[in-house]
């Protein structure tokens, strides 16, 4: 009889030593999600920062500029020669000539 008494009291302390490392698994779990979550929140945070840039200064405002615009047309660019162009500009070659 007292062999069953003593594996009871053995089985009641190896199912507390098991809740006890069950409930460390479970804590170093979520402590570990809350964690990845933390980090995460800190990474969007400074993206976000970074995104829109630093806030507006006080002394900044809008600026209204009034009047007329009118878009003009670029001139037109010298373009490089080619052999079909004709013959080359009688000069120097090089700078260093």
């Amino acid at each position: 009889m007292n062999w069953i008494i003593a594996a009871l009291k053995a089985m009641a302390k190896f199912a507390v030593l098991a809740c006890f490392v069950l409930a460390a698994v479970i804590g170093l779990f979520v402590a570990w999600w809350i964690a990845v979550f933390a980090v995460l929140g800190l990474l969007a945070y400074v993206a976000v920062r970074r995104f829109f840039g630093a806030r507006p200064r006080a002394s900044e405002g809008s600026v209204v500029i009034e009047g007329e615009y009118s878009v003009h047309e670029e001139k037109e660019r010298p373009r490089a020669l080619d052999s079909t162009d004709g013959p080359p500009e009688k000069g120097p070659k090089n700078r260093l000539d």
